[in-house]
This record gives C-alpha cells, sequence and structure tokens, in this order.
C-alpha cells in the first residue's frame, strides 16, 4: 500500500462490499462489518502514516444487502444464503419490494459487534444502517484517525424521497452531522 500512496495524489482504500458474500455477516467484507470496519481502519491508518499529508478515505456505502438464506429455519450470523442483491431505502423503481423501511419483516435484530442490523423474513436477508449506526462507524473512524475523510458509495441506495424518515438522505445526513460534530473537525463544511 506504500507503493500506490506513492503514485496518487489521493490513494482510497475502498471498503465497500463488491467482494463474493456467501453468509450473512460471517464473509461481509464491507463497511458494517465490526472486525471489517475495525482492519480497514488500521490499514487506512498505516497508508497515512507513510504520506506526508493524510489523503486518505473511509469509504461506507448507503444501502444495505439483501440475502437469500438456503434455510429460512436457521436465519442467524454466518447462517448458510447467498448475496441477493444490494437493498434501498427508497428504490426509484416500479417495485418496492427492494425498500428496507417497508417490508413487513419476521426479525429485526442489532449487531453490536456489526455497529449494524439485519432484518429478515423468510427466506430474505437484509443487513443494513440506520442513521445511528452509520454516524457511530464514522465516529469509530475519526476517533482512531482524525484526518481520515469519508466517502459516501452507493448514494442512491439512500432514502432521497425521505420515504423511511422525516428528511432526505438521512444517512448521508447523519454522518454529515457526525463529520461536523467530531471534535470540532473543520474539514467537512
Amino acid at each position: 500500500m506504500a507503493d500506490i500512496a506513492s503514485f496518487k495524489t489521493f490513494p482510497l482504500l475502498h471498503t465497500d462490499d463488491y467482494t463474493t458474500m456467501t453468509n450473512p455477516y460471517s464473509k461481509y467484507d464491507n463497511s458494517s462489518y465490526g472486525e471489517f470496519l475495525d482492519s480497514a481502519v488500521k490499514k487506512l491508518a498505516k497508508l497515512a502514516a507513510r504520506s506526508r499529508k493524510s489523503r486518505v478515505c473511509f469509504t461506507l456505502a448507503l444501502g444495505g444487502n439483501q440475502f437469500t438464506l438456503r434455510d429460512s429455519a436457521h436465519h442467524g450470523l454466518g447462517a448458510s444464503a447467498t448475496h441477493a442483491r444490494e437493498a434501498s431505502y427508497s428504490e426509484a423503481s416500479v417495485f418496492l419490494t427492494n425498500q428496507i423501511c417497508r417490508r413487513n419483516w419476521n426479525d429485526v435484530q442489532y449487531v453490536d459487534s456489526a455497529i449494524g442490523y439485519y432484518a429478515r423474513s423468510g427466506t430474505t436477508w437484509v443487513a443494513y444502517d440506520t442513521e445511528e449506526t452509520i454516524a457511530e462507524k464514522v465516529r469509530l473512524a475519526l476517533r482512531s484517525h482524525p484526518n481520515f475523510c469519508v466517502m459516501l458509495v452507493r448514494v442512491e441506495k439512500d432514502d432521497f424521497r425521505g420515504i423511511c424518515s422525516e428528511k432526505h438522505f438521512p444517512l448521508a445526513q447523519s454522518v454529515k452531522h457526525a463529520m461536523r460534530h467530531f471534535g470540532n473537525n473543520k474539514r467537512f463544511a
């Protein structure tokens, strides 16, 4: 990674989830998985330490991930499943089945180690963030490394219509608020 920093003006270690996912959270390589989050922050810190000025970005995805469970009776963390698609708060399509807040979930659980939630209905299993969990992830990264920048990806998956929240883009707004109020951080205006 040090070599990358010497060639790029603004290197990014993308912590998003475009990797193969076979079990909910067990191989969940994205910002929602607590152990991976901690590992990504440490890798970013090493890269930042080798730069003259910190130009390292921590990325967060503004949407969930939907899995299909192999057996609805086994739905806890690490249950056998396949990644079905990304989940959205305000899908811009005719079908509203992808909206996280409008589903009738059988089970909704907070996962402390992941700093995130999962919801389940039948064989559908979705991992997602709320305004509070995404803000906590930002605070966690900035607490350890206040010079990190934060980059948002999959912004179109946020609640841009204000269906699930009273405001438009609540996850992006929550990240913005967390950055503004973290240790008088002047890097985000």
